[in-house]
């Protein structure tokens, strides 16, 4: 039944190794009715993805064990996952990030500092058009 659908919450993934960050990602998602879990490294994020039903990732490229780019990458390379929205969220800037983040399937590269209600409007347009 499609209605259904409609009141099923939105799972959001949230991966960074700044606390500040994640919380601040959380409550503005939460506000708008999606569920958010957190993990401040990749290697958390990976289990999570393994064990949850995620609908879209938000993903920090430099985190201690393993990178962004490299978490993006296993997922788009899998599966699995790969139809799984990645949106990149860093303070790395240069244009070769960006062209990294869409050449291994990241559907949004967003720069740090960021604007919280820009993030969740992007995430509510890519998560309509799923």
């Amino acid at each position: 039944m499609k209605g259904g659908l409609l009141m099923t919450k939105h799972r959001i993934l949230v991966i960074d190794d700044e606390p500040d960050i994640l919380k601040l990602i959380r409550v503005n998602l939460e506000m708008e009715g999606m569920k958010v879990l957190t993990a401040q490294s990749g290697l958390d994020g990976l289990e999570i993805i393994k064990s949850e039903k995620i609908d879209l990732v938000i993903l920090d490229v430099m985190m201690p064990d393993i990178n962004g780019y490299q978490i993006c990458q296993l997922l788009k390379e899998d599966e699995k996952y790969c139809d799984i929205p990645v949106v990149i969220l860093t303070a790395k800037v240069r244009k070769s990030d960006q062209f990294w983040s869409k050449k291994i399937g990241a559907c949004l590269y967003l720069a740090k500092p960021f604007e919280p209600m820009h993030l969740v409007e992007k995430v509510r347009e890519i998560l309509s058009g799923k």
